[in-house]
C-alpha cells in the first residue's frame, strides 16, 4: 500500500466518522438507548474492562474522581444522601460487616480520632448532657411527672425512652422521646410503641 492509498483510506475513515457524528447528534435518544441496552447485555465485559483500566490507572482515576467531587460538592452530597436514605438497611449491614472484619483497624482509628479531638469530644459530650437534661425537664412538665405508659411517678426515677427505637429507624429528635418508669422501659425494650401499648391494654 503506497502513500496515496493511505491518504484515501484516512479520508474514508474521516468521512465515516463525520457521518457517524452527524447521525449521533440527530438521534441522541436512540443512540443513548442503544448504548444502554448494550451495556446491560454486556455487564461482565464492561466490568472486566473497567477493572483492567482502573488497575492500570489507579492514580489517574483517583485524581479524576477527586476533581469531580471538588467541583460538584453539592451534587455529590445530595446523591450520597439520597442513596443512604434509599438503602438504610443495606448500608447498615455493609458497615456492620466491615466493622466485624476490621475490628483492630476500627479500634485503632477510633483511638486515634479520640486522641486528636479531645476538646471537640468533650464539647460534644457536654452538649449531649445539656440536651438530655433539657429534654427530660421538658418531658417531666409535659407528662406531669408521670410515666407515659403506667402513669407511675417518675420525678425521682425515670428512663428516657425512644418511642420508636433507633434500631427500627427512630431518630434522636425531641419528638421521639418519652419518659418511662424503669419497669415499663425494660418491658418495652425495642418494641413498636403501638404494639407495646396494646400489650398494656392501652389501645384496642
Amino acid at each position: 500500500m503506497d502513500m496515496f492509498d493511505l491518504d484515501v483510506e484516512a479520508l474514508r475513515k474521516a468521512k465515516r466518522a463525520a457521518r457517524q457524528r452527524v447521525y449521533n447528534k440527530a438521534n441522541k435518544e436512540k443512540e443513548a438507548a442503544r448504548k444502554k441496552a448494550y451495556r446491560e447485555a454486556n455487564k461482565e465485559k464492561f466490568a472486566a474492562r473497567y477493572k483492567a483500566y482502573y488497575e492500570a490507572n489507579k492514580e489517574k482515576v483517583a485524581a479524576r474522581h477527586k476533581a469531580y467531587r471538588e467541583a460538584n460538592k453539592e451534587k455529590v452530597a445530595a446523591h450520597q444522601k439520597a442513596y443512604c436514605e434509599a438503602n438504610k438497611e443495606k448500608r447498615a449491614a455493609q458497615n456492620k460487616a466491615y466493622r466485624e472484619a476490621n475490628k483492630e483497624k476500627e479500634a485503632a482509628r477510633k483511638k486515634a480520632y479520640r486522641e486528636a479531638n479531645k476538646e471537640k469530644i468533650a464539647e460534644q459530650k457536654a452538649a449531649r448532657r445539656f440536651r438530655k437534661t433539657y429534654i427530660i425537664n421538658h418531658l417531666l412538665v409535659a407528662q406531669r411527672g408521670k410515666c407515659a405508659s403506667c402513669h407511675a411517678n417518675v420525678i425521682e426515677k425515670h428512663h428516657l425512652d425512644h418511642m420508636v427505637s433507633v434500631a427500627k429507624g427512630g431518630t434522636h429528635d425531641r419528638s421521639n422521646f418519652q419518659l418511662l418508669c424503669p419497669t415499663c422501659n425494660f418491658k418495652k425494650s425495642a418494641k413498636d410503641p403501638l404494639a407495646f401499648m396494646q400489650e398494656r391494654g392501652k389501645l384496642c
